[in-house]
């Protein structure tokens, strides 16, 4: 069992949360318990002492923020729903793959009496081509 703290170091410990949390805009317990290699608990004590303080601010159990910009700005990017660029290429090329089967299938659906191809699937598949490239839309 650790020894208890001096009010001196309970005070220095407090005063390097609200640095940390100024610093970096905002500071969770996991963080502050490494980086001052505190017991979870006494980390938590001290973060609702450093917030009683009116210092940094704490948003539930997000940790403590240096104000409430910051808390805005965490909740909207956390809540903003942006497609992640690396992934919408893929989804691009996808999609127009879909699109041009279906086309393809519609092309083969067509038929003229005698079994012979209809005029309409040709421009069916030509279109099918230029859905996969792209040229459709632009």
């Amino acid at each position: 069992m650790a020894r208890p703290k001096t009010p001196e170091q309970k005070s220095a410990c407090i005063g390097r949360i609200i640095e940390l949390t100024r610093q970096h805009g905002r500071l969770t317990v996991k963080q502050a318990s490494a980086i001052l290699g505190l017991n979870r608990s006494t980390t938590e004590k001290y973060f609702r002492e450093a917030a009683a303080g009116g210092e940094v601010v704490r948003h539930g159990r997000l940790g403590l923020f240096r104000d409430q910009r910051a808390i805005i700005d965490f909740d909207l990017q956390r809540y903003s729903y942006r497609r992640p660029p690396a992934t919408a290429p893929a989804i691009d090329s996808f999609m127009a793959e879909v699109r041009a089967q279906g086309v393809e299938m519609f092309a083969n659906s067509l038929k003229v009496a005698g079994g012979g191809e209809h005029p309409y699937s040709l421009v069916a598949n030509d279109f099918a081509a230029q859905l996969r490239q792209g040229a459709a839309y632009e």
